[in-house]
């Protein structure tokens, strides 16, 4: 089976990756599948990576032209969290952002730095340090 991944998820899509297939409108059954090649490149009309799945159909549940919808499973380590270019201040050349939990922390920015947000993984997750920006 043959699936258009949209641009968004298509970093995502790995030979090996675990993955549901299920009719739309009869979510049970599902089937499990995994990605067995992708085209390795995006269309650039529909921004769409086409991705092969193996559907195991031995008693002939799904039939071909049907329409039905694909569940990748992702493995994320740690998720991360987009912030505002705005909402970071930056001393001494790196970002840093204010997280309001019970520690109250400045914590640095790390990872996936643009002009106009930061993506961060490890600035979440709580720290001792209750210190200020320099």
């Amino acid at each position: 089976m043959f699936v258009n991944v949209p641009q968004v998820f298509a970093t995502g899509i790995q030979v090996g990756l675990d993955a549901a297939v299920y009719q739309r409108d009869e979510p049970s059954p599902q089937f499990a599948v995994k990605v067995t090649r992708t085209a390795d490149a995006l269309d650039p009309n529909t921004r769409t990576l086409l991705t092969e799945v193996q559907v195991p159909n031995s008693d002939n549940a799904l039939r071909p032209g049907m329409y039905l919808q694909v569940k990748f499973v992702f493995r994320r380590v740690s998720p991360s969290v987009r912030i505002p270019a705005a909402a970071l201040a930056v001393r001494n050349g790196s970002p840093k952002m204010a997280v309001l939990d019970a520690q109250h922390g400045i914590r640095p920015a790390t990872s996936g730095s643009t002009s106009d947000a930061c993506q961060s993984r490890s600035s979440m997750a709580p720290t001792s340090n209750n210190s200020s920006l320099p």
